[in-house]
């Protein structure tokens, strides 16, 4: 069974990770030998298999010098990483950092969209977020990475009602139902998502709010 990978990062210079760093520090299963000398001669395929499961990608293994290495962004894939390349310093940013990772941008949401212009709550603009209605209902794929999310919740300006109200699921599982009143503002929230792997936002009542600013760490 082949478990195909999405990877959209171009083949540039980019850095590889050697399997062998990869299997002791992420805990990668790597590799299939072929040579029975326990790694494969560099003429030879390079399978990688994850938990008992064959995984492939775009950008295939390579043999180098008796090592095998892996593209960088394929390991994050496999992993449910974030990822992220920055061309003018050519580092490599996996993984959640200390300060959390924020979840418009660099862990996006798969369903849901994302504000298209800023929106004011007690007159102050805020531009990264979600709106929150019957037509729209955001999840993000977690894959057990995260161990608690922020976000703050509330009503536009200029929205009729008094009141907007969210649901939270955590794998399919309602965990929350929070109610937020028009003269509250913005109301912050913290959730322990510990081991979930899609954690959904849904609208729950009133006209439909906007959620704010989400951010995701470890802990």
């Amino acid at each position: 069974m082949k478990v195909p990978v999405g990877i959209s990062v171009p083949k540039l210079n980019r850095p590889l990770m050697p399997a062998m760093v990869i299997a002791v520090v992420l805990a990668l299963a790597v590799l299939v030998p072929g040579s029975g000398r326990g790694l494969a001669q560099e003429n030879q395929p390079v399978t990688v298999v994850v938990h008992g499961i064959e995984v492939a990608g775009d950008i295939p293994p390579i043999m180098m010098s008796g090592r095998v290495y892996l593209p960088d962004r394929f390991v994050a894939d496999i992993l449910g990483y974030p990822f992220k390349w920055e061309p003018k310093t050519r580092s490599v940013r996996m993984g959640i950092p200390q300060a959390g990772v924020e979840m418009v941008g660099e862990l996006p949401a798969f369903t849901g969209k994302s504000l298209a212009s800023p929106v004011k709550v007690k007159a102050k603009s805020y531009a990264a977020g979600f709106k929150i209605d019957e037509k729209n209902i955001v999840r993000w794929s977690l894959k057990g990475i995260i161990d608690s999310v922020t976000f703050s919740f509330g009503m536009p300006d200029g929205q009729r009602g008094q009141s907007v109200g969210f649901t939270l699921l955590a794998d399919g599982k309602i965990v929350a139902q929070e109610i937020v009143n028009k003269e509250d503002g913005l109301k912050k929230f913290t959730f322990n998502v510990s081991g979930v792997k899609v954690l959904t936002v849904k609208y729950h009542d009133g006209p439909g709010g906007v959620l704010i600013n989400p951010r995701g760490s470890q802990t």
